[in-house]
């Protein structure tokens, strides 16, 4: 349902051509309608509308343009934006808080570490997925959340939230800036890291990713300890910190 106030701009859209309001107002009190279309009738958009999309996603709508060289298509989408990033995964636990007081935690919680991500030069791509680009700035990234954490829990007026555990991998993935596109073995690997395997707020470190790393010279006061973990039939060999 719509209210008056809106229902002229609706109408003058073009994506409006097959529907009609219905007038709700005698049902209901109030100066609304209801949007009704013949769903029997409605035309699909072409592939490369881009009126409600950012300009970084068409290549891929390019993709499915009638006749087009989808092979020259996905060599320039790979070579545009198939990168190599490293992506730090965690999960975020709302001590069994529910509803609306959860969603405000959760949200001040976020709100809290993202400076020490902003500052280990992270990019956020969603809340609780950062990309960086080596596993260094991931890893300090990391450990600037789990400080910030148990600073949280010393002040009762802060998020009480904890973080189960943190997941970092490195390697080649479709990236496109700007956007929620982020495919690729670094995302899938991250997350099984970080929000499957790791438990009490450690953080878990692919083998690849460890191995671009010089632990010693930049963290000489962290304790790594090599694991090997296993997830759906999936061998994870990992060191934990």
């Amino acid at each position: 349902s719509v209210r008056s106030t809106i229902k002229s701009a609706i109408q003058a859209d073009p994506a409006f051509i097959r529907g009609r309001m219905v007038d709700l107002t005698e049902s209901t009190g109030e100066e609304v309608y209801e949007i009704a279309a013949d769903l029997e009738r409605v035309d699909p958009a072409p592939a490369d509308d881009m009126r409600y999309l950012k300009p970084q996603f068409a290549p891929l709508l390019h993709r499915h343009v009638e006749g087009v060289d989808l092979k020259g298509v996905d060599t320039a989408v790979e070579a545009a934006h198939m990168v190599d990033k490293t992506v730090l995964m965690f999960e975020i636990e709302d001590s069994g808080r529910t509803g609306q007081e959860m969603m405000v935690s959760r949200t001040l919680c976020m709100q809290s570490l993202r400076d020490g991500l902003n500052e280990s030069r992270g990019e956020e791509v969603e809340d609780v997925l950062w990309v960086f680009d080596n596993p260094t700035d991931a890893l300090r990234g990391a450990l600037a959340c789990r400080r910030t954490i148990l600073a949280n829990q010393r002040d009762p007026s802060s998020p009480q939230n904890t973080i189960s555990g943190f997941g970092i991998h490195v390697g080649r993935m479709l990236f496109l800036q700007g956007t929620d596109v982020h495919w690729g073995d670094p995302v899938n690997t991250a997350s099984k890291l970080g929000q499957d395997l790791a438990t009490d707020g450690h953080i878990l470190i692919s083998e690849a990713a460890f191995n671009m790393m010089h632990p010693e010279r930049d963290f000489g006061g962290v304790r790594f300890a090599r694991v090997s973990l296993q997830r759906s039939g999936v061998q994870f060999d990992c060191y934990q910190a």
